[in-house]
């Protein structure tokens, strides 16, 4: 929250002011201190004051950044550069990160197809781990 406090050139006073509702000043330092957990409430006033989307207090990049709703351009850069053999382990990971964060099932991550990406998976290592005989 410094951070964009201080791009706008406030102070925390400023700040405090801008805040509908009004916060008080030392709030505001425990924050940016990190002493002071404040509410989702009190974090949606201090986003609007500031002219920023509350995920950026997150440093998660709002959904406005991403284009068309598409994962950043980093992120198709670095899966460009994965080795073919390495992207059912990839495949696998996205799922199991879309079952934990509670997103739909998308993917269509049956049983077999978990069965075949594990198996793929373990005959990619069998090959990448066994010595060749002389």
């Amino acid at each position: 929250m410094r951070s964009f406090r201080l791009r706008q050139g406030l102070t925390q006073r400023e700040l405090a002011q801008r805040v509908a509702g009004g916060v008080d000043l030392s709030y505001i330092g425990r924050i940016e201190r990190g002493e002071q957990l404040p509410s989702l409430k009190v974090l949606q006033r201090l986003g609007d004051a500031l002219g920023v989307p509350v995920a950026e207090f997150f440093g998660r990049r709002s959904t406005d950044d991403l284009v068309g709703g598409q994962p950043p351009q980093q992120l198709w850069q670095a899966i460009r550069r994965i080795p073919v053999q390495d992207l059912p382990i990839l495949l696998a990971v996205a799922r199991l990160l879309a079952r934990r964060r509670g997103a739909p099932a998308r993917y269509g991550a049956s049983a077999r197809t978990r069965k075949i990406a594990a198996e793929q998976t373990f005959a990619y290592r069998e090959r990448t781990t066994r010595r060749p005989r002389h």
